[in-house]
């Protein structure tokens, strides 16, 4: 008989915040006199190469004013980009999910464990912290601190840690099938968040009425 469940591990991006990462680039690339594909091979390239700046940045191996000097290095400009402008550019991407945000305070409030488990660095992070998204969660489990990156068990088992609960106990949430593979193999249950209908089903097989 599946143990009952205990601990929600939510991904953040697409789940509790919606974002679009094209505002970020067509702000840069105002700014800068570069197209959108340009910034986005300047920042991230293809998402995996890990000379690009955003890779680095998500695993925690420079704080925010290195970040924003290698994107103004690898966008040739003479002079860094300036600060406040940059981090506005770059953080105002967000729209927080409200239903989301909503369901994990009644979890909360009825004995579950919620925890946060993302891709996220320290600029987007705080960010985040001032428009109310991540006082949703009991625990923070955030690549740029723990230097690891979904996909990774490093990271479900640090989630699994933290919130006192065993794998069997556990569901997690994520909008990428990417990330759900080392989950589902420590026993984990997984749903690939798309919108609030199809969770609160997920969430009802489960034994958590909505």
């Amino acid at each position: 008989m599946a143990r009952r469940i205990t601990t929600i591990l939510s991904d953040i991006g697409n789940v509790v915040a919606l974002h679009d990462e094209d505002v970020a680039l067509a702000a840069i690339g105002t700014m800068t006199g570069r197209t959108m594909r340009e910034v986005q091979n300047a920042i991230f390239g293809d998402g995996k190469d890990q000379r690009k700046p955003f890779r680095a940045f998500m695993r925690g191996r420079f704080d925010a004013d290195e970040f924003r000097l290698r994107v103004s290095r690898a966008l040739d400009r003479k002079r860094p980009l300036p600060k406040a402008w940059f981090e506005k550019a770059f953080c105002d991407i967000f729209t927080l999910n409200r239903p989301v945000l909503d369901l994990w305070r009644a979890l909360r409030k009825r004995g579950l464990t919620v925890t946060a488990v993302s891709n996220i660095e320290a600029l987007r992070a705080a960010h985040l912290e001032k428009m109310g998204a991540l006082k949703v969660f009991d625990h923070r489990v955030m690549s740029y601190e723990e230097g690891h990156l979904k996909p990774s068990r490093e990271l479900m088992i640090r989630a699994l840690e933290l919130s006192g609960a065993a794998a069997e106990q556990a569901v997690f949430i994520d909008d990428k099938p990417k990330n759900m593979p080392p989950a589902s193999r420590l026993g984990i249950r997984t749903h690939i968040y798309r919108d609030f209908r199809r969770l609160s089903a997920f969430l009802a097989d489960n034994g958590i009425k909505i």
